[in-house]
């Protein structure tokens, strides 16, 4: 059954993270086809399968879900009238489904082996499968492992954050293949994707390269365990520490969100509303109980509205909701949360 957000919240229904109750595949709204879920959660939508399983194995993964297991192949594109169109193919999911229509170069990376991969990539005890959903009709498919390493800042257990490795894949020429360490706040379900120093957080992979050979590679790029976790930890204990109250909250909200002097446009209306939502949750979000009043609450403050209230506008490529998904995961350097730890930090 299908939940408004404020439900999703207060029931607890997750996705990635299971200590925050965080279902990070509620911007998949409108194309989730299906998938698996661990730990018998369900998403918002309703529309996965569940495990009793706190992680899952690849191949029970795969059982519990099997479209996501389909082989794609590439088929190429005629006329009514029977003539090809050149320099044009549709990719074919083993069910018939088709799935987009790509061109000469594109190849075809398989769900299963970039599952594979992550495990190969992961190699670690303790990690194991959170989810794996398909999404616009079996074109997009992710699947998120649990990377066993968590940080606490300040050694408080309400700023728990936990890391995960998300791997990506598109059959519709519209997406690479990625691979994001996603480390995700429990108490206050921020996703924490921020470009921390020189911490290399990200790999992506284009549908004209080979995939095969490139384990250790994107190893290096992402260093799952060690580098982006010391970086995002120090920041955070550092941040944690520092006072940022009255008019120095002040100066640094107006820096980040700037408002422009016609106070009767349309600029100064949405910007207006983003200081305000921001210095409301700064204030008074529970979440921030323990840390408030800090240079970490005010990031926080910062992330949990880009997260949750803050809008995206539908394009020819995604609905509003898988947009705001896709800003949420990727973390562009050029977001509201990384524009604030560079004013914070």
């Amino acid at each position: 059954m299908t939940q408004t957000l404020s439900e999703i919240f207060a029931g607890g229904n997750a996705i990635l993270n299971r200590a925050g109750d965080y279902d990070i595949a509620e911007y998949g709204d409108g194309r989730v086809e299906g998938g698996v879920s661990s730990g018998n959660r369900q998403a918002w939508h309703g529309l996965l399968n569940l495990r009793p399983e706190e992680l899952l194995t690849m191949e029970t993964a795969f059982e519990a879900y099997p479209p996501a297991g389909l082989p794609v192949h590439k088929e190429e594109i005629y006329t009514k009238d029977g003539i090809l169109i050149p320099n044009k193919w549709v990719t074919i999911r083993e069910d018939r489904v088709p799935l987009g229509v790509v061109g000469n170069k594109f190849k075809v990376f398989q769900n299963r082996s970039i599952t594979e991969l992550a495990t190969d990539i992961m190699d670690l005890s303790g990690a194991g499968i959170e989810t794996m959903v398909n999404t616009r009709s079996g074109a997009r498919f992710f699947v998120v492992f649990r990377i066993p390493k968590s940080i606490r800042i300040a050694g408080l257990d309400e700023e728990e954050i936990n890391l995960f490795l998300m791997l990506s894949n598109g059959h519709d020429g519209s997406a690479p293949l990625r691979a994001d360490v996603t480390p995700v706040r429990a108490v206050c379900e921020n996703s924490q994707v921020y470009a921390i120093k020189t911490a290399p957080r990200s790999y992506v992979l284009r549908h004209t390269s080979a995939m095969d050979g490139r384990v250790n590679e994107i190893r290096r790029a992402l260093d799952i365990a060690f580098t982006y976790t010391e970086a995002l930890e120090a920041t955070g204990n550092a941040m944690v520490t520092q006072k940022l109250r009255g008019s120095d909250f002040t100066a640094f909200l107006n820096k980040l969100v700037s408002l422009p002097e016609d106070q009767e446009s349309r600029a100064f209306t949405m910007r207006k509303k983003t200081q305000d939502g921001i210095r409301s949750l700064y204030a008074g979000a529970e979440n921030l109980e323990y840390v408030r009043g800090t240079r970490w609450a005010a990031l926080q403050a910062v992330t949990e509205w880009n997260d949750h209230y803050m809008g995206s506008r539908e394009t020819s490529t995604g609905t509003s909701d898988e947009n705001r998904f896709e800003r949420i995961i990727e973390g562009d350097k050029a977001s509201l949360p990384n524009r604030a730890l560079a004013l914070l930090t």
